[in-house]
């Protein structure tokens, strides 16, 4: 069984250490449970002190949604559209990326990525890659792109990308 469990804030993590607890010694005793934790907010949240995981005997969040804001509404929505392409990328392994970089790059920026199909138009790169968006993201940010951003795979990109996993040469496929 896998789980994913979400906390929106700070106090959050304080309530579900025994429940990760609970799954870590489940899963030690032999069961078949794991779980992810997702946090709504941004990686540097400061907040969220290394102490805060030590103290409660919890390891840190496995992804971080990046939403923050004062209008509940607007958080609200931005969090249910961040999960839900969090689960879609759990889901499929890859997902897409676009990418900026004005003073042009060189393929070795590149390297760190597992790179399904990489479009350049300009200084725009399109990417499907292997991972999540987020780790995608922020790697081509510290190669020097003054954008990134995860954008959703079209219904047809999930198609292909899942028939050249499996060893087809969707080329041959007739539409």
């Amino acid at each position: 069984m896998k789980i994913t469990i979400v906390s929106g804030a700070r106090p959050n993590f304080m309530k579900i250490a025994p429940l990760c607890r609970a799954i870590d010694a489940a899963r030690e005793a032999g069961k078949n449970i794991s779980y992810r934790i997702v946090y709504t907010g941004p990686q540097d949240d400061t907040t969220l002190d290394a102490s805060l995981f030590s103290d409660l005997a919890m390891r840190k969040p496995d992804a971080y949604l990046g939403i923050s804001g004062r209008d509940h509404s607007q958080v609200a929505a931005a969090i249910m559209l961040a999960f839900e392409r969090e689960l879609d990328e759990l889901k499929l392994g890859f997902c897409k990326v676009h990418a900026a970089f004005p003073q042009g790059m060189d393929d070795a920026a590149l390297a760190g990525l597992n790179i399904m199909q990489a479009v350049r138009t300009g200084s725009l790169v399109t990417l499907v890659v292997r991972g999540n968006s987020a780790e995608a993201s922020d790697y081509l940010l510290r190669q020097g792109a003054v954008f990134a951003e995860g954008v959703p795979l079209t219904l047809e990109e999930v198609f292909i990308h899942e028939m050249e996993a499996v060893g087809y040469d969707y080329n041959n496929i007739l539409f």
